[in-house]
C-alpha cells in the first residue's frame, strides 16, 4: 500500500512541480502572453529554449521526486542513508566507474534494437532539438550537467533507493528488480522513451542489488545521460534512437566492454569472499559429540 501511495503521489508531485516551474519561468522570462496562457507542450519547449527556463523546468520537477524518499528515510529507524542505500556497499570505488563505463553501451544497444522497429517520437525529437539549440548558443556544458546530475540523483533516490528496496521486502529480488524498472520506464510516459529506458532501468537495478549501494547507479545514470546528450550535440542529430557516429560507437563499445569486465571481476571477487566467509564459519562451528 505504501509503495502505491508513494508512486502515485510522486507522479502527482512531479506534474504539479512542472506547472510551478513553468509559472516561475514565465515570471522570470519575457514569455509572450499568448504562449504562456496555453501552457502547452509547445509553450514549455519555448520556455526551455532559454537557459534559465531550461534549468528551472528541469530541476524543479526532478527535485520534487526527493520528497517521499527523504521524508520516509528520515522516519525510518535505520536512518535515511541506510534506508536509501546511501552507503559504501560491497563494491570498491573503481567498480562504480566500471559500471558507469558500461551503462552507455547498454543504452546504445537498446536504442539500436528499438530503432529497427520504431522511429523517434515527437517528444524525443523535441528533446534533441533543445540540446542542439543550447549547444549552438554555448550553453551545452551547463545543459549536459543539469540533465546528468538531476535525474542521476533524484530519479535514482526514488526508483532504486526507495522503491527497489521497499519492493524487495515483500517480493523476491528478481520481482523487485523488474517491477521497479517497469515503474522507472513508465515514469517517462512517452511510449518510445519507455521502451528505450527499460533496459537501462534493469541494469541500474542490477548494479544496485549487486553493489548493495545506490551510489553506483547514481553515477551510472548520470554518466549515461552525459554521454547521450554529448553524442546528440557532437553528431548534430535529432535522431535519438539511431546509433551514434562510428567514432562514438567505437569509444562507447570499448569503454563498455572494459566496464562490463570490471563489473564481472568485482562480482566474482565478492562471490569468492562470501564463499570463504561461509567456509570459515563452518570450520569454526562447534563439533558435536556425534561428529566426533
Amino acid at each position: 500500500m505504501l509503495i502505491a501511495v508513494v508512486v502515485v503521489s510522486s507522479v502527482v508531485f512531479y506534474v504539479d512541480a512542472t506547472w510551478v516551474a513553468f509559472a516561475v519561468s514565465e515570471f522570470f522570462l519575457n514569455v509572450p502572453d499568448k504562449v504562456a496562457e496555453t501552457a502547452s507542450e509547445l509553450a514549455v519547449v519555448q520556455v526551455m529554449q532559454d537557459p534559465v527556463g531550461f534549468v528551472i523546468m528541469l530541476s524543479v520537477p526532478q527535485l520534487s521526486l526527493l520528497f517521499f524518499p527523504i521524508l520516509l528515510g528520515l522516519l525510518s529507524p535505520a536512518g535515511m542513508r541506510r534506508n536509501l542505500g546511501l552507503v559504501r556497499g560491497a563494491w570498491p570505488a573503481w567498480t562504480w566507474v566500471a559500471a558507469a563505463m558500461a551503462t552507455p553501451l547498454i543504452g546504445m544497444i537498446a536504442g539500436g534494437i528499438l530503432s529497427q522497429f520504431v522511429s523517434d517520437s515527437p517528444a524525443l525529437q523535441d528533446f534533441a532539438e533543445l540540446i542542439l539549440h543550447h549547444s549552438r548558443r554555448g550553453f551545452l556544458i551547463p545543459a549536459i550537467l543539469a540533465i546528468s546530475v538531476f535525474p542521476g540523483l533524484c530519479e535514482e533516490m526514488l526508483f532504486r533507493g526507495f522503491l527497489l528496496r521497499q519492493i524487495s521486502r515483500i517480493a523476491p529480488t528478481t520481482v523487485s528488480l523488474v517491477v521497479s524498472s517497469v515503474l522507472f520506464a513508465g515514469f517517462h510516459l512517452d511510449p518510445v522513451h519507455v521502451l528505450g529506458v527499460l533496459p537501462l532501468g534493469l541494469w541500474l537495478g542490477f548494479i544496485t542489488i549487486r553493489s548493495k549501494s545506490l551510489f553506483p547507479a547514481m553515477f551510472a545514470h548520470a554518466t549515461n545521460n552525459f554521454v547521450s546528450v554529448l553524442v546528440i550535440a557532437m553528431d548534430d542529430t535529432e535522431n535519438v534512437l539511431a546509433p551514434p557516429s562510428a567514432k562514438f560507437q567505437l569509444i562507447i563499445l570499448i569503454a563498455g566492454l572494459l566496464g562490463l569486465m570490471g563489473v564481472g571481476i568485482s562480482i566474482r571477487r565478492a562471490a569468492l569472499k562470501e564463499s570463504a566467509a561461509e567456509n570459515s564459519d563452518l570450520s569454526n562451528a562447534p563439533v558435536s559429540a556425534e561428529d566426533r
